[in-house]
């Protein structure tokens, strides 16, 4: 017998902040840009190269949009250069390690994610949190991850004129409300509330 214990979310800790939100956005000028955020390792794996070349493309459009990779790594000095050359280092914030991860997805107003390969994405879960709309590649994130509305996966492949359309519909969509959230983490079993008092219950029949 055995019983499946899944890598749930402390959904108070990462739920949207309205003030903490706003705290960020004024104190680096982003008041009335959308903001497109990544959070992970500057890493092969997190595919942020692909990344930029997405931003890019979607800013000819969009010129008040802003880039956000928080997380360090031994590929930063090579995005650095690739935002540089691509002439987007006014609109590309490198934000280093952050420890209120909260706060930074609550400024987000999209989650770009196109990894070539993940296990469980918690930063994907972490998003979804959040409400944030999620654009993930589907060698990221599995069926069983993407829990709200609002996330999306497609084929790393799919070119850069459909990253850039995805994007827009999930611009569309915007935010998703927290009770929802709560619902749709609940019925999948990734509230780490109900998850934890469950596990405790069966330790206690045994």
């Amino acid at each position: 017998k055995a019983i499946v214990v899944r890598n749930a979310i402390d959904l108070d800790s990462m739920c949207h902040d309205p003030e903490k939100r706003e705290a960020i956005r004024a104190q680096h000028g982003w008041n009335g840009r959308f903001v497109i955020g990544n959070v992970g390792r500057l890493h092969f794996q997190k595919n942020q190269e692909l990344l930029i070349d997405i931003f890019q493309r979607y800013h000819r459009k969009n010129p008040e949009a802003v880039l956000v990779l928080v997380g360090q790594g031994e590929d930063e000095r090579k995005l650095r250069k690739k935002a540089e050359e691509s002439g987007l280092q006014a609109s590309v914030c490198f934000a280093g390690v952050q420890q209120d991860i909260q706060a930074w997805l609550s400024s987000f107003d999209l989650f770009l994610f196109p990894s070539r390969f993940e296990g469980l994405s918690i930063a994907a879960l972490e998003a979804q949190a959040n409400g944030l709309p999620v654009l993930a590649s589907a060698e990221a994130v599995t069926d069983e991850a993407r829990l709200n509305a609002n996330c999306a996966c497609i084929p790393l492949n799919s070119g850069l004129e459909k990253w850039c359309r995805e994007m827009d519909a999930l611009r569309a969509l915007g935010r998703m409300d927290a009770h929802t959230v709560r619902e749709n983490f609940r019925s999948a079993g990734y509230d780490i509330q109900e998850e934890a008092a469950k596990l405790e219950q069966r330790l206690m029949a045994v």
